[in-house]
């Protein structure tokens, strides 16, 4: 196939799509060919945005949730900030999920400190 204005258009119009399968694929070959059997796949919290705020990035987002778990990997999810993404994670399933919804980054003593106020721990 020879490269025409149509088919740059068309790359164009699709590169990002092009992109992330690509990438995808890549993944998938790292962990056959190499043996890699990770025990969690943790998700950018600039991607989670992008997903939570654009419909056609949340259908990738959840194949891409769908494809971890297809490997028998959990699914950790960054930049989660508000109520509603915590439903759309526990509707796709996903295992543990990071951010400031749930409080800003702090050291062991605070943390352990905020988790005996709310009785989570003892």
């Amino acid at each position: 196939m020879s490269i025409n204005k149509y088919n740059l258009e068309l790359f164009q119009k699709y590169k990002k799509e092009i992109w992330i399968n690509i990438c995808i694929l890549l993944l998938i070959s790292a962990f056959s060919v190499i043996g890699m059997n990770p025990g969690y796949v943790k998700v950018d919290r600039s991607f989670t945005d992008k997903a939570m705020h654009n419909l056609k990035d949340y259908e990738i987002f959840k194949n891409i949730v769908r494809l971890v778990h297809s490997i028998n990997a959990s699914v950790c999810i960054e930049g989660i900030e508000e109520k509603e993404w915590c439903q759309c994670m526990n509707d796709l399933q996903v295992e543990y999920l990071q951010g400031y919804y749930f409080g800003k980054p702090c050291d062991e003593k605070n943390l352990l400190s905020k988790l005996r106020k709310k009785s989570i721990i003892y």
